[in-house]
């Protein structure tokens, strides 16, 4: 039974039974499921039995999703009830990884949270280091799912996908990049406010440096996004879609700046998870391209992060630049450091490994 059922915060994960093709069968044919899944649509509970039956049989015959499709209910553990599916199956020598989460029941988490304790256990039982997923890019809500839940942008572009030409997304997620994230709480991306000063000056003793954050995000130049682990802020950065309003003009626009994940939370996803959001506010946007500067010497892990992901340098070496940086005091100074700036196409290749 392949250590099933899997319980999480909020669902469990578990093998269909075949009195449940009803079930299935109305969340087969909910509005949005025939918009974007349109193959996994049950025209009739004749069509739903039939379709049950033979994953069930999948449990056993082959019984592994690098044979063969094997599809898990996603339950809702307080109510028992049924609120979508989680599938995986055989693509070209990897395994593609579909889900779906009731209409009703979206807006919670549970999209992530299916996700990121279905793939671990995914690579736990059949050692899969690697799981795929293509959706429609326009589908914005299921992106921002997947980007959520530790999955990275590799490609964009046109496909036969769902029985039609479609512009589509494939994203990737590797077991040795997500660990850690199934241990109870997601990773979630927004906005900075007022509030959250507290949390910030714990996790990077700078006030005056996050004020000014604040007050330059409220000019609409920039956006200050902090990322939580169960409400916790463990992580911060800007992304500059203007130049700023208040302070000195960046080399390069737009750009990534200031990203920094608290000690205790590196190598977890966190920066991943930042920087994809960084990339798609700047991609909704209209922007093209997004920059970065990193200072190689004092951040060679950042360094490695970006290339990986995908980002190119402008420059064949690393030059020295004066900065000026303000200190957890808020007294202004100006520092020379090493940088390099690096550049990535918005929706090309991204692959990412290192320091977050």
């Amino acid at each position: 039974m392949h250590a099933l059922p899997r319980r999480t915060p909020s669902l469990l994960l578990r093998h269909f039974v075949a009195d449940e093709a009803a079930a299935l069968r109305t969340l087969s044919t909910e509005a949005s499921t025939s918009r974007w899944l349109p193959s996994h649509v049950d025209p009739t509970i004749e069509d739903a039995v039939s379709r049950l039956a033979y994953l069930v049989s999948c449990y056993v015959d082959p019984g592994d999703p690098v044979k063969g499709p094997y599809v898990l209910a996603v339950e809702h553990r307080d109510t028992g009830r049924l609120l979508g599916h989680l599938g995986f199956s055989p693509v070209d020598d990897e395994v593609e990884v579909s889900y779906s989460i009731a209409e009703a029941a979206r807006g919670r988490g549970y999209g992530v949270e299916t996700l990121v304790h279905g793939c671990a256990w995914l690579a736990e039982t059949f050692a899969v280091p690697q799981i795929i997923a293509i959706t429609a890019s326009a589908n914005a809500a299921s992106r921002r799912v997947l980007e959520r839940a530790a999955f990275v942008l590799e490609h964009e572009g046109a496909m036969i996908f769902q029985g039609r030409e479609e512009i589509v997304s494939r994203y990737r997620w590797r077991a040795s990049e997500a660990r850690g994230l199934d241990a109870g709480h997601d990773i979630v991306v927004r906005d900075a406010t007022p509030a959250d000063l507290p949390a910030l000056c714990a996790v990077r003793d700078a006030r005056a440096q996050h004020e000014g954050k604040l007050a330059e995000a409220g000019t609409g130049s920039s956006r200050f996004l902090v990322a939580t682990i169960g409400g916790e802020i463990i992580a911060f950065a800007s992304v500059f879609l203007l130049n700023p309003a208040l302070g000195p003009a960046k080399s390069h626009i737009p750009k990534l700046s200031d990203c920094w994940v608290a000690a205790a939370f590196r190598s977890r996803g966190v920066g991943r998870a930042l920087v994809s959001a960084g990339e798609r506010i700047a991609r909704e946007f209209g922007c093209e391209r997004l920059y970065v500067g990193i200072d190689p010497v004092a951040n060679p892990r950042w360094l490695e992060f970006f290339r990986r992901r995908g980002y190119e340098p402008l420059q064949p070496e690393p030059y020295r630049k004066l900065e000026r940086w303000v200190t957890a005091a808020g007294v202004s100074e100006e520092v020379v450091a090493w940088r390099v700036e690096l550049v990535i196409e918005l929706g090309r290749r991204a692959e990412a490994s290192g320091p977050d």
